[in-house]
């Protein structure tokens, strides 16, 4: 990967936040770039301001492009132009949510054949906010009293070496891609300390497998953390909110994350 790093204010952002739109971006350059060649394909990451002032940070990939149409749906949720079970279709539309929301923008440079470029655009902070309010330190992660069991189900691939790469150092972690391969270990007798799942999955989803949990392990169905990129349909929403357990909304805080877990071993 190459960086070409210029000299730029910073601005008004959650760390953690901004940090997880830029990795779900640069995953998705990875993925964009073909296996082999590897001497003829890079990712390249510039920061620049542009002529009105606005931090600019561009991820630029060598990889496969995408048409005019596929950009135009890019960044709605559910679309996705990965494979059946390789994405959720989610991470795109959170981004640019999550970019929105603090008054930038993401905009898209592509053509077949030769790559794409992801701009994403943020208002720098005016030098008197910067003066004048300190920057607040961001929180400490809890300590994990013990090692725990870490169960973690997502059909996106990304998400789980994401979350398996922070939590590692402190849990043993497994990882599935389908909710009917965890139920089928929990029925054999595995037991986890935290479960963390994915709401949103093709044939077993979140809700269903809770659900199972709930008739033959309520002690294990206690244990699920749902991970969620927005719940967006009328039973997910109703779902969400009849249940007490934790949720974590796609991008994760990982600091956030870490503490959910953490706290679970106290």
């Amino acid at each position: 990967m190459r960086r070409v790093y210029g000299d730029v204010p910073p601005v008004d952002a959650n760390e953690s936040r901004l940090g997880q739109v830029f990795l779900n971006l640069l995953v998705n350059a990875a993925q964009a770039i073909p296996d082999g060649r590897a001497d003829e394909n890079e990712i390249t990451v510039t920061t620049r301001l542009d002529s009105i002032g606005r931090v600019v940070v561009d991820i630029a990939d060598t990889g496969a492009g995408m048409s005019p149409d596929v950009m135009t749906r890019l960044f709605t949720p559910f679309f996705t132009t990965k494979p059946m079970g390789l994405g959720t279709g989610l991470g795109l539309s959170i981004c640019h949510r999550l970019v929105s929301a603090i008054g930038g923008e993401i905009t898209i440079e592509s053509v077949l054949g030769k790559g794409t470029t992801f701009h994403v655009a943020l208002p720098a902070s005016s030098e008197m906010e910067s003066h004048s309010t300190p920057a607040a330190a961001a929180p400490s992660p809890m300590e994990s009293h013990r090692r725990g069991r870490i169960l973690v189900i997502d059909d996106d691939g990304g998400i789980l070496n994401v979350v398996t790469r922070v939590l590692s150092a402190d849990h043993e972690c497994h990882t599935m891609r389908s909710g009917t391969e965890a139920l089928d270990r929990i029925r054999q007798g595995e037991r986890f300390d935290v479960i963390l799942c994915d709401l949103m999955m093709p044939v077993l989803t979140g809700m269903d497998l809770f659900a199972e949990l709930s008739r033959i392990d309520q002690h294990q169905a206690a244990r699920v953390v749902f991970l969620t990129g927005g719940a967006f349909t009328t039973k997910a929403r109703e779902f969400l909110s009849q249940v007490t357990n934790p949720r974590l909304e796609k991008p994760f805080d990982l600091s956030a994350l870490k503490n959910l877990v953490n706290s679970q071993m106290r």
